[in-house]
């Protein structure tokens, strides 16, 4: 489910975030579908299982998932809510990086056929 690249410098921890974010933007996972419960996901990727908790409580932390004592994860019944902050929270990255490159001298045109060839 989740693939793991050991010869990336984003921490495991956030490479996982980053796929059950995805997988959700994508309806992959649907509200209450259920994650790989931490032991099975650590297992299968041969990764220490705090790794995976520390995933799991940060996404629970955003609102994607919630957890059930005793029983594991699963996708929150209204994930599109934290995908919109998401997305406001990338919107306010990219401004700044616009910013930061206008005040470097570069042209608005010049900015937006960058992000065109993207």
């Amino acid at each position: 489910m989740f693939t793991i690249d050991h010869h990336s410098r984003v921490p495991i921890y956030e490479q996982i975030i980053s796929q059950v974010e995805r997988l959700i933007a994508t309806q992959v996972f649907q509200p209450q579908d259920q994650l790989p419960s931490v032991r099975q996901a650590a297992s299968t990727l041969g990764i220490n299982p705090n790794t995976i908790q520390k995933a799991y409580v940060e996404l629970e932390r955003k609102g994607y998932i919630y957890s059930v004592v005793g029983k594991g994860y699963y996708i929150h019944e209204n994930p599109s809510q934290s995908l919109e902050l998401k997305k406001k929270e990338v919107y306010q990255q990219l401004s700044a990086l616009v910013d930061t490159l206008q005040m470097l001298g570069e042209e608005k045109d010049e900015i937006i056929q960058y992000i065109q060839k993207q």
